[in-house]
C-alpha cells in the first residue's frame, strides 16, 4: 500500500465533520468546508496520513480553509510551528502559498529552496476547482479538472 492515496482509502468522516463544525462556527458554509477537505486530501499519500495526530491535522486544515475561503489569493504565509501532522515534533518552518494555479509553481518554489540550501520535510500541492462571489469569498469547491477557475495550494514544511 506504499503508493496508495487517501482518495483510494476511506477518508474518515469524523475528520470531515470536525472541520465542518469548526468552519461553520466561523461563518463558512458546511458544504464548502466538506468539499474543501476532500479536495485538499484527495491526493495526499496514505503514508503521510498514517499516524498523523488528529488535532494537529484538524488545526492545520481549519487554518488553511479559513485563509482560502476569505481570499482568492495570492497569499504567502510563513510560520514556525510543529509539523502539521505531528504536534509533538520539533517546530519547523512552514511555507504556504495560495493563488491561481499555474504551471511549475511547486517545482519553482522547491528549486528556489534548494538554491538557498533549505531542505524540505514534506511538500503538499493540492489543486482545487473553486467558485467565488463578487467579494472573493469561496462559495463552492469543485473537481479541479472540470472547474473554470483552479487554485493552487502549496504547503511546505522545511527541514
Amino acid at each position: 500500500m506504499g503508493d496508495a492515496t487517501v482518495d483510494e482509502l476511506t477518508l474518515p468522516q469524523d475528520f470531515v465533520d470536525a472541520v465542518v463544525r469548526r468552519a461553520t462556527a466561523r461563518g463558512i458554509d458546511g458544504e464548502v468546508a466538506a468539499a474543501f477537505v476532500r479536495g485538499v486530501l484527495r491526493r495526499l499519500p496514505a503514508e503521510l496520513a498514517e499516524g498523523a495526530d488528529p488535532r494537529a491535522a484538524l488545526t492545520s486544515m481549519l487554518e488553511l480553509l479559513v485563509q482560502v475561503a476569505d481570499s482568492p489569493g495570492p497569499m504567502v504565509r510563513i510560520d514556525h510551528r510543529p509539523p502539521s501532522l505531528d504536534p509533538h515534533g520539533s517546530p519547523v518552518g512552514i511555507v504556504q502559498i495560495h493563488g491561481l494555479d499555474r504551471p511549475f509553481l511547486l517545482s519553482t518554489v522547491l528549486a528556489t529552496l534548494r538554491t538557498l540550501d533549505i531542505g524540505t520535510l514534506r511538500a503538499l500541492h493540492p489543486i482545487i476547482g473553486v467558485e467565488r462571489d463578487d467579494d472573493g469569498h469561496l462559495t463552492r469547491v469543485l473537481p479541479a479538472r472540470t472547474a473554470e477557475r483552479r487554485e493552487s495550494i502549496i504547503h511546505i514544511e522545511l527541514d
